[in-house]
């Protein structure tokens, strides 16, 4: 598999794979930088980093994460790992962050997405299949140049989301559920059926895979430091559950911003309830809740092409786009590229 020789530097930025638990805090600091570079709201502890990046399937992070240093600092890292979509491919999925404060953010970022490139086709090469792979790159805080020389390199931008803000959480209307549907407390015990519900409502939604499904990916959502029950909207009809909201504080991110928001987060409804204000009422809740606690504002993240309308419904509920991010594509090729 692929190895990086450390000592070998770009205009001084220097990689590593990723050692151990020591690592998760300059990636969550990293992480952080390059999001609050873009406009995002989201700052992921070192613990809610740990927790989701030890459950990622088919993801070993001593061989699949790569961290890059310039000048003996933290400036960037990239984790790798890969999906079958249901939508018929295998995706090899690179995930790359740049703190754009650190310096040679245009290196860094080249470096990284070098690395990750090769590593991909490493990977690809051990792990057969049939269907069209291709390779997928999100990168956070690497500005314009990053984006020109993905357009050169053959990358084509294919989705885009949002993170959106609702400034205030006054004025918000108490919106009844539909006749029949109730809200019921969450409990420890209906884990595993919240979860399934949720796979299931995200079943047609962009990039959807067999592994959202998975038992790492339950891990996940089963030890997320950020988990408040008691914040969390379920709604059911009879023994079904219908839709959710599963609201959450991050006291951490708080403290860091001096900000008093609440995130309205994993919203899903099952397609038999679409369209008869599920959603619209669950989020309305979960507003009333954030205010009733003392927070004053919320925010959310969403895939900007969902196929539900999601984006106007949350405009018309009060929030608004505060930054966006690209997901971009192209076809991989197993044989190692010529760089000029």
């Amino acid at each position: 598999m692929t190895t990086i020789d450390t000592g070998h530097s770009t205009r001084g930025v220097v990689l590593r794979l990723f050692r151990g638990p020591e690592d998760f805090g300059p990636i969550s600091a990293v992480a952080g930088a390059a999001r609050s570079a873009e406009g995002h709201l989201e700052l992921n502890t070192p613990e809610m980093t740990r927790v989701h990046y030890e459950s990622m399937p088919n993801t070993v992070l001593t061989r699949d994460v790569a961290l890059a240093f310039v000048a003996g600092r933290p400036a960037g890292y990239v984790r790798t790992d890969w999906r079958e979509e249901l939508a018929g491919e295998r995706v090899h999925q690179m995930i790359l962050f740049v703190d754009p404060a650190v310096g040679e953010a245009a290196a860094t970022a080249g470096r990284l997405l070098a690395w990750a490139e090769e590593h991909c086709r490493a990977v690809a090469l051990v792990t057969p299949t049939g269907r069209p792979r291709l390779l997928s790159l999100q990168p956070f805080g690497a500005g314009p140049v990053l984006a020109a020389r993905l357009e050169s390199a053959g990358y084509r931008a294919v989705r885009h989301g949002f993170t959106m803000r609702r400034r205030s959480l006054e004025g918000v209307a108490d919106l009844p559920l539909p006749d029949g549907v109730e809200l019921r407390p969450a409990r420890l015990e209906q884990l595993r059926a919240i979860f399934a519900a949720d796979r299931e409502a995200f079943r047609d939604h962009w990039a959807a895979s067999a592994e959202d499904e998975s038992e790492e990916s339950y891990r996940q959502f089963r030890d997320d430091p950020t988990n408040d029950l008691s914040l969390w909207r379920i709604a059911w009809q009879g023994d079904e559950i219908v839709g959710q909201v599963r609201g959450f504080v991050n006291a951490p991110e708080n403290e860091a911003s001096g900000r008093r928001l609440g995130w309205c987060e994993c919203i899903s409804v099952r397609r038999p309830w679409r369209g008869r204000g599920v959603a619209r009422a669950l989020i309305a809740s979960t507003l009333r809740e954030f205010r009733a606690r003392g927070l004053t504002e919320s925010a959310l993240t969403v895939d900007a092409q969902n196929p539900t309308g999601a984006v106007h419904l949350y405009e018309l509920l009060g929030f608004e786009v505060a930054a966006h991010s690209t997901e971009w594509r192209r076809p991989l090729v197993l044989a190692p590229e010529i760089r000029s």
